[in-house]
C-alpha cells in the first residue's frame, strides 16, 4: 500500500516489549462458515498446529516484526463475523519480504472486526508503525476548517495544494475481502450519495468499465485516472480482484473535489486546487466530506469510525485521519542542503516527487505532506504543513539571498515548534552541496515521457553508450533527440528514436535491442527475421471489389553505404536521388515512367501530382522535425511514377526510397506481384552501380525508424465495412487478425461512410508474403461478416472463432451458418437485467476470452456459489483468476483452477464443460487410460540425433488429502515436500539424488541449478498470481535432481510435483523408460508412508490446472528443422500431428536457427504411451521432410491431412 512505509524504525526491544504485552483477545467467531459438502465426501482439515506459522526470517515489515509463534498460534484459527481469517490479513506481508530501508507494513484488514479480532497483532503493529500510539489510546477528530490558523501560501513557491483521505462504509468488507455484490454495493451508495450534492460540489460519475475514450482521455489530462494496481502488496491483498468491476471516479464540475470508488480503499476524497490556498482547499475537504456522509446517513449507512483508532481504512497506516494534506513546493536550494531529510523529519513532513510515489522532483518541485496519520486530528495535521511549508520558504528565501538557513535548522533540531522559528529568523551559512554535480550530468529528463526509448533507456546505459559513434559520426544523444523532444501521448506509445546509418543499430545495440524487442512484441536480439518476395507463395488476393476500393503495397529501402535522412549530408542525399532515379530511367515495359524532382516541378506537374494523391509535403510533424529529416528541403527529394500510375517510388522522404504498388479495385494479388517485380528490377540496376539496399538476417531491411525493420512492409486496401465498423467488438477483430485501421484520409484521419484502411500490424519477424496474405484473409473474413449483417444475420459464431486462435481462412472454409453478435445498443430488459446483476455476485465477464467466461451462466454461479468443497474451497476461488484476467483475443487460457481433488466433483457443473471446451470435446462420461508402460512404445530410440538435440517427458502430480497450491496452507505446503523428500530420498542407483529447498540454496548450489536450467523463479504471471499459487514464497518450494542430471523434480511450482525426465540427443525411448520408472518408484516409497497421488476413471491424474488433467504428460524434443519450418505449411503440419510448438526457451518465445520445442497437443483421453508415440511418430515424419527440403525435393507425398 502507497501510504504504508514507515521512516521512522522503532527498535528490535522496543517492538518485542510491545508483543510481549499484548493482551489476549477473547472474542469468540461468532458467526462460523457454513461448508456445504456433498454427500459422498467426508474428510476433515488437518490439524496443522505451529507448522503452519510462516517462515519471517528474511523480511522486513511490522508484521514480521510483531508477529510471533504464540500469536500465530492464538489467532490462526479465529475469523471474523464475515469470515476473514488471521492468514489473510498477513498474507501480504508474507509474500513480500520488503526492503531493507522501507518498513512497510505487511497486513490488512478485511473487515471493521479485523482490528478488534485480532487485536493481539494489529495493536503492536499499530503501535509500532504510529510511534508508540497505545492501544489504550484514543484518537482525535476535527474537520472544523475554522480551526486552521493561515494556509494561504506563497504561490511563487507552492504551485498546487491538496487535502485527501480514505473512507469506509460500515457493516460493508474492505476491498480485500468484499464480494463482488459487496464492492457493487459500496458504488452503488457512495455514486447516489454524490449525484445529491448540489452548487459547488454538483459533478458526475465516471465507471471504469463503462467509459468512452473522450472521458478517458479528459481524465488522463486532469491527472484524475487511476489503474488497476500492478504492486505485488496489492496483489497479495487481493484488492485488484474483477478489475475494472464497480470501481470509478465522481469529480465537481470545477474539477477541484474529486472521489474515487474502489481503489485501494471503498472511497479516495480529494480536494485541490492550483496555488497555495490550502485554507480553502481544506474547507472544501470538510465541507464536501460532510455532505457525502450526511447523504450516505439518509440511506442507512455510514462510515467506519472508532474511538481508538479513529476512521477504519485498509491498512493499518491509514488509520485515525487517513488525511494526506499536501503541496507541491518548488525548494531547489533547500532541497540540496545535506540536512534536507532531517528537516523534513523534525517537521513531522515527507517527500516523494511530483509524480508521485517512488518518483524523483524534477526542477527541486517536490509534493510536501505530513507524515502522521493517527492520534492527531486532522486541523493538526494539515496546519503541520502548513506550518512546516512556510518555514521552507523562509529557508529557500534566504539561500537565494545567499544567508545561511543554520540557525533555522538548529532551533527546529532542539525541538522548537516551526511558527516560533518564523516569528524569529537569524539565518546563519549552511553549506550547499550537489548542485554543482548536478548540471554536469546529460542524461535527458524523461520523467514525462511516454515512448519506447524513454522505457528503455536508463541512466546507466546512455553513461555506456554516449560517448560512442558510428564511423559516420553518428551519436546516442542524435538518435534519441526526437524522442526526448517529443514525450509522446497517453494512448500512443511512439518509438522515440532513429537510427543514423546502418551502424547505429550495431554500435548502440544495447539500447536499440530492447527498444525493437518492446515494438515488435518480443523479438529478440538472436532472432531472424523473413524474407519473402515471390508473389507465387500467395493464396488468393482477389478481394470482392463491392467492399475493396482500392489496393497498395509499399516499403522502403535504404542504400548501403550512404547515411540515412536524419544523418545525411546534402552531398549523401543528392547521390541517393542520382543513384535512385538512374536506376528508375533504367526501367521498360509497364515500369517505364518519369521522375519530378520537388525544387524543379512546375506548376502543372505539382498540380497533376496532387490530383493523382501522389505528392508528399515538406514535414511538419514534430516526430520528423527533430529527428532531422526536413534539412534542406526540397533539395533532392521528388516522385517518380510509371506511366500507368501504379507504380510509384518516393525519393528522400523519411526514408532513401518509398516504393509503392496500387492500383483501384481488390486485386491485391497483382499488386503484389507488380510490387515485387518492381522492387527486383529496382535492386538489379542499383547494384550494377556497385550499392545495394541495407539489409541483415537479424532484422531484415534496415530503415530510418525501427518500427519499420524488417520488411518495412504496408499491404492496404480502402475497405467499406460499414456494419462490422459498427460493432462493439471491431477493433478486437481487428487485434485479433492482426490488422490495423485508419481513415482513408491516412494517420490519425476518421473513417467516412464506413470506409477504412486496413492493413497490417506486423512488419518484423514475418515475411512481406505471410504479412501480405494475413491482409488478403483478413479483408476476406471482413467482408464476409459484412455480408452476414447485410443480410440480417449474425456474426457470433466467426468471432466466436476468431477469438478461440482459429485462422481467418480456417473460419471462411469452414463457418456455413453464422449467428448474431450481441446487439450494441441493449434494449429496455437488457438494462433491467444490468440493474439487477448489480445486486448480486456474478462477475463481469463481458470482455473475457477464456474457457470460464464460455461456460459460466448465471444460473450456474447462482447455483454453485454457496457451496464449499470439504477444505472449504469456493467457486468464487475457483473462477478469480479468470475474472482477473480477461484473457487475450489470440490465446484462449482455460481461467479457472482447483483447489483440491474434490474441487472437479463440487463445481462439476462449471468444471465439466470448461474440460469439454478445453479438451476437444471430452465428455463427462468418458474413462481416461493409463498406460506407463514403456516396453508398450513403438521405436523412439532411433530419432536422427544430427536433427534431435534433446528429449524430454514431463508431467505432473499431486498428493491425495492435502489442498492443492491455490488454496493449501503452509502447513500443507511443509507436508507436500516432507513426503515427497522423503520418497526420493528412498531412490538408488542411477535414480540416487538430492533435493534442494529454495530458501536454503547457497550461491554455489543457486549458480549451478541456473547453468543446468534447473532453476525455477516466483511466478510473476497475473494468471498464476490471481491463483494464489505464489503465496508464501519460497516456503516449502524446491528442486530435486538424481546424480546423473537425467531425472528433475520441482516440488510446490504450480503443482505439488513436476516430475521431468530428460537428456540429449534423441532417445526418447530411453527418457521415457526413465520417466516411467522414477514415477513408480516413487509412488511406491509414497504409499508406504499411507499416501498416493491423485486420481479417477475420468479424469486420468488430477493436477491444479484443468489444462493438464488426464496424463499431464508433456513429451518433448527440441528439434532442428529450419527449412521445414519456413514452408508455409509446417503449422498445418504440426496440427495435422497433434502437435505444438514454440521456442526452446520457453512459452512464447521465438525459436533460434530453425530450432524448435515441439511437444503433444493433447493431455486428457489418451494415454501416456499414447502421447509419447504420438511424438515419437510426429517428429520422425518431421525430420524425414526437413531433409527432403534440405535436398531441394518436394514433400507434397509426406504431409500429413488435416
Amino acid at each position: 500500500m502507497g501510504c504504508g512505509a514507515s521512516k521512522t524504525a522503532a527498535k528490535d526491544k522496543t517492538i518485542k516489549d510491545v508483543v510481549d504485552k499484548a493482551p489476549s483477545t477473547k472474542k469468540a467467531d461468532t458467526n462460523p462458515t457454513v461448508v456445504i459438502e456433498p454427500a459422498k465426501t467426508e474428510k476433515s482439515p488437518p490439524q496443522e498446529g505451529n507448522n503452519n506459522f510462516p517462515d519471517l526470517s528474511l523480511h522486513n515489515n511490522w508484521m514480521a516484526k510483531c508477529l510471533t509463534p504464540q500469536i500465530y498460534q492464538k489467532l490462526s484459527g479465529k475469523k471474523t463475523p464475515s469470515g476473514f481469517a488471521f492468514d489473510m490479513a498477513i498474507q501480504t506481508g508474507v509474500d513480500n519480504p520488503g526492503h531493507p530501508f522501507i518498513m512497510t507494513v505487511g497486513c490488512v484488514a478485511g473487515d471493521e472486526e479485523s482490528y478488534e479480532v485480532f487485536a493481539d497483532f494489529f495493536d503492536p503493529v499499530i503501535e509500532a508503525r504510529h510511534g508508540g500510539y497505545k492501544k489504550t489510546d484514543c484518537h482525535k477528530t476535527d474537520l472544523n476548517p475554522g480551526n486552521l490558523i493561515g494556509g494561504e501560501l506563497d504561490e511563487k513557491y507552492v504551485l498546487s495544494s491538496r487535502v485527501r483521505t480514505g473512507r469506509s462504509i460500515k457493516n460493508l468488507c474492505l476491498p480485500p475481502f468484499c464480494t463482488r455484490a459487496e464492492r457493487r454495493k459500496v458504488e452503488g451508495l457512495v455514486t447516489e450519495a454524490l449525484d445529491s450534492l448540489d452548487g459547488e460540489f454538483k459533478g458526475k460519475y465516471y465507471p471504469l468499465a463503462k467509459m468512452t475514450e473522450q472521458e478517458q482521455e479528459q481524465l488522463i489530462e486532469d491527472h484524475f485516472l487511476f489503474d488497476k494496481p500492478v504492486s505485488p502488496l496489492l496483489l497479495a491483498s487481493r484488492m485488484a480482484r474483477d478489475w475494472p468491476d464497480a470501481r470509478g471516479i465522481w469529480h465537481n464540475e470545477n474539477k477541484n473535489f474529486l472521489v474515487w470508488v474502489n481503489e485501494e480503499d471503498h472511497t479516495r476524497v480529494i480536494s485541490m486546487e492550483k496555488g497555495g490556498n490550502m485554507k480553502a482547499v481544506f474547507e472544501r475537504f470538510c465541507t464536501g466530506l460532510s455532505k457525502v456522509e450526511t447523504a450516505i446517513k439518509q440511506k442507512g449507512y455510514g462510515f467506519m469510525w472508532s474511538e481508538h483508532l479513529g476512521y477504519i481504512l485498509t491498512c493499518p497506516s491509514n488509520l485515525g485521519t487517513g488525511l494526506r494534506g499536501g503541496v507541491h513546493l518548488k525548494i531547489p536550494l533547500v532541497s540540496q542542503q545535506k540536512e534536507f531529510s532531517r528537516i523534513l523529519d523534525a517537521l513531522r513532513l515527507q517527500k516523494r516527487g511530483a509524480g508521485g510515489v517512488d518518483t524523483e522532483s524534477v526542477g527541486g518541485i517536490f509534493d510536501i505532506s505530513n507524515s502522521d496519520r493517527l492520534g492527531s486530528s486532522e486541523v493538526e495535521q494539515v496546519q503541520r504543513v502548513i506550518d512546516g511549508v512556510n518555514l521552507l520558504i523562509a529557508m529557500e528565501k534566504s539561500l537565494e539571498q545567499g544567508q545561511p538557513i543554520t540557525s533555522q535548522y538548529e532551533r527546529l533540531t532542539s525541538g522548537e515548534h516551526a511558527r516560533a522559528i518564523l516569528a524569529n529568523l537569524e539565518p546563519v551559512c549552511l553549506q550547499q552541496e550537489g548542485a554543482a554535480a548536478a548540471a554536469q550530468d546529460n542524461f535527458p529528463d524523461l520523467s514525462r515521457h511516454n515512448n519506447w526509448m524513454s522505457r528503455c533507456l536508463t541512466r546507466e546505459m546512455y553513461n555506456q553508450l554516449k560517448s560512442l559513434k558510428t564511423p559516420s559520426g553518428y551519436t546516442l544523444d542524435k538518435a534519441i533527440q526526437t524522442g526526448v523532444d517529443n514525450p509522446g501521448h497517453p494512448f500512443i506509445m511512439t518509438v522515440g528514436c532513429v537510427a543514423g546509418d546502418e551502424e547505429s543499430y550495431e554500435v548502440f545495440a544495447d539500447f536499440f535491442d530492447p527498444v525493437i524487442e518492446a515494438r515488435h512484441g518480443g523479438y529478440k536480439k538472436t532472432d531472424c527475421h523473413k524474407t519473402d518476395l515471390n508473389p507465387s507463395n500467395l493464396i488468393g488476393g482477389e478481394l470482392d471489389e463491392k467492399y475493396v476500393l482500392s489496393s497498395r503495397v509499399r516499403t522502403g529501402r535504404s542504400i548501403k553505404n550512404l547515411c540515412l535522412p536524419p544523418f545525411c549530408t546534402r552531398a549523401e542525399r543528392r547521390k541517393v536521388e542520382g543513384l535512385v532515379t538512374e536506376a528508375l530511367d533504367s526501367l521498360d515495359g509497364e515500369f517505364k515512367g518519369k521522375y519530378y524532382p520537388l525544387a524543379k516541378m512546375t506548376e502543372q506537374e505539382q498540380e497533376q501530382l496532387i490530383e493523382d494523391h501522389f505528392l508528399f509535403d515538406k514535414p511538419v510533424s514534430p516526430l520528423l522535425l527533430a529527428s532531422c529529416m526536413a534539412r534542406d528541403w526540397p533539395d533532392a527529394r521528388g516522385i517518380w511514377h510509371n506511366e500507368n500510375k501504379n507504380f510509384l517510388v518516393w525519393v528522400n522522404e523519411e526514408d532513401h526510397t518509398r516504393v509503392i504498388s496500387m492500383e483501384k479495385g481488390g486485386n491485391m494479388k497483382a499488386v503484389f506481384e507488380r510490387f515485387c517485380t518492381g522492387l527486383s528490377k529496382v535492386e538489379t540496376a542499383i547494384k550494377q552501380k556497385g550499392y545495394g539496399f541495407m539489409w541483415s538476417e537479424h532484422l531484415g531491411y534496415i530503415l530510418t525508424c525501427p518500427s519499420n525493420l524488417g520488411t518495412g512492409l504496408r499491404g492496404g486496401v480502402h475497405l467499406k465495412i460499414p456494419l462490422v465498423s459498427q460493432q462493439k467488438e471491431f477493433s478486437r477483430i481487428l487485434d485479433a487478425l492482426r490488422l490495423q485501421k485508419r481513415g482513408a484520409g491516412g494517420v490519425d484521419t476518421e473513417s467516412v461512410g464506413g470506409i477504412f484502411d486496413i492493413s497490417n500490424s506486423d512488419r518484423l519477424g514475418s515475411s512481406e508474403v505471410e504479412q501480405v496474405q494475413r491482409v488478403i484473409d483478413g479483408v476476406n473474413l471482413l467482408i464476409a461478416m459484412e455480408k452476414s449483417l447485410e443480410q440480417g444475420q449474425a456474426i457470433t459464431s466467426q468471432y466466436e472463432r476468431l477469438m478461440s486462435g482459429k485462422h481467418a481462412r480456417v473460419i471462411l472454409e469452414r463457418e456455413k451458418a453464422p449467428v448474431i453478435l450481441e446487439n450494441l445498443e441493449p434494449d429496455r430488459a437488457q438494462q433491467e437485467e444490468a440493474a439487477a446483476a448489480a445486486e448480486d455476485n456474478f462477475p463481469d465477464l463481458s470482455r473475457h476470452n477464456n474457457w470460464m467466461s464460455r461456460c459460466l451462466t448465471r444460473e450456474m454461479y447462482n447455483q454453485l456459489k454457496s457451496l464449499k468443497t470439504p477444505s472449504g474451497y469456493t467457486l468464487d476461488k475457483a473462477i478469480q483468476t479468470g475474472v482477473d484476467n480477461p484473457g487475450h483475443p489470440f490465446i484462449m487460457t482455460v481461467g479457472c483452477v482447483a483447489g483440491d481433488e474434490e474441487t472437479y466433483d463440487v463445481f462439476a457443473d462449471l468444471f465439466d464443460p470448461v474440460i469439454g471446451g478445453r479438451h476437444n470435446g471430452y465428455q463427462k462420461t468418458a474413462l481416461h487410460k493409463t498406460d506407463l508402460n514403456p516396453a508398450n512404445l513403438i521405436g523412439g530410440d532411433d530419432l536422427d540425433p544430427e536433427f534431435v538435440l534433446s528429449s524430454r517427458v514431463r508431467t505432473g502430480r499431486s498428493i491425495r488429502g492435502l489442498a492443492l497450491p491455490p488454496h493449501c496452507t503452509r502447513a500443507e505446503r511443509r507436508e507436500v515436500e516432507k513426503t515427497v523428500v522423503e520418497a526420493l530420498d528412498t531412490l538408488t542407483g542411477s535414480l540416487q539424488g538430492k533435493y534442494y529447498p529454495l530458501n536454503k540454496m547457497t550461491p554455489e548450489q543457486q549458480d549451478q541449478l541456473i547453468e543446468d536450467h534447473f532453476l525455477f523463479d516466483k511466478p510473476v504471471s497475473p494468471l498464476l498470481l490471481s491463483s494464489g499459487m505464489a503465496r508464501d514464497w519460497p516456503d516449502a518450494r524446491g528442486i530435486w535432481h538424481n546424480d546423473d542430471k537425467t531425472v528433475l523434480v520441482w516440488v510446490n511450482e504450480e503443482d505439488h510435483t513436476r516430475v521431468i525426465s530428460m537428456q540429449k540427443g534423441g532417445n526418447m525411448k530411453e527418457v521415457f523408460r526413465r520417466f516411467c520408472e522414477s514415477l513408480e518408484q516413487v509412488e511406491e516409497a509414497m504409499k508406504k508412508k499411507g499416501k498416493e497421488f491423485m486420481r479417477n476413471e475420468h479424469l486420468g491424474f488430477i493436477l491444479t490446472c484443468p489444462s493438464n488433467l488426464g496424463t499431464g504428460l508433456r513429451a518433448g524434443v527440441h528439434v532442428k528443422l529450419p527449412f521445414l519450418s519456413r514452408d508455409p505449411r509446417f503449422a498445418d503440419a504440426l496440427k495435422a500431428l497433434r502437435l505444438q510448438k514454440r521456442g526452446t526457451g520457453g512459452v512464447d518465445t521465438a525459436s533460434e536457427d530453425g530450432v524448435f520445442d515441439v511437444s503433444n497437443l493433447d493431455r486428457l483421453g489418451y494415454s501416456e504411451v499414447e502421447l509419447v508415440q504420438r511424438v515419437v511418430d510426429g517428429v520422425s515424419l518431421l525430420v524425414a521432410m526437413e531433409k527432403r527440403l534440405m535436398n531441394g525435393d518436394s514433400i507434397d507425398d509426406l504431409l500429413p491431412k488435416l
